[in-house]
């Protein structure tokens, strides 16, 4: 149970991997059941790629929610379950995200979309390699 609630914390495009290994830990009394070696298995597999992801930069094209309620693809960038930026395509709107227990929390912040656009074009080899400034929340 511990491994689902740890589920929350995981961006989309991870949970949506990590689906059918979600579904194979029972959750209740009305659940299949499941031999100690295919819960383990499961457990095992979750945590390994929970892992996995913790220890990489990744980068998403994803829909987030903007401040006026409309959806819009940006490409999202992870640092593992630390932190994470979004931008979308024209840099005009930009946030920082946190994880959190329902989800992550996202935050727009003005003048924040070229960088994001930056980082994101050297992480894909389209823009030489250098540093960019993005702004961090340690909790």
């Amino acid at each position: 149970q511990r491994t689902l609630a740890l589920a929350a914390y995981l961006p989309a495009p991870v949970r949506t991997k990590l689906d059918p290994l979600l579904r194979r830990i029972p959750t209740g009394p009305d659940a299949p059941a499941r031999t100690l070696g295919e819960r383990y298995q499961s457990v095992v597999g979750v945590l390994s790629e929970i892992n996995r992801f913790q220890q990489e930069v990744s980068i998403y094209n994803e829909l987030q929610e903007l401040p006026d309620g409309s959806m819009a693809e940006v490409q999202t960038i992870y640092f593992g379950l630390g932190q994470a930026y979004y931008s979308t395509d024209d840099g005009s709107l930009a946030g920082v995200g946190l994880p959190g227990e329902s989800g992550w929390d996202w935050e727009v912040v003005d003048g924040l979309g070229p960088s994001v656009l930056r980082a994101a074009a050297v992480m894909n080899g389209q823009d030489v390699p250098s540093y960019v400034s993005l702004p961090v929340e340690v909790r």
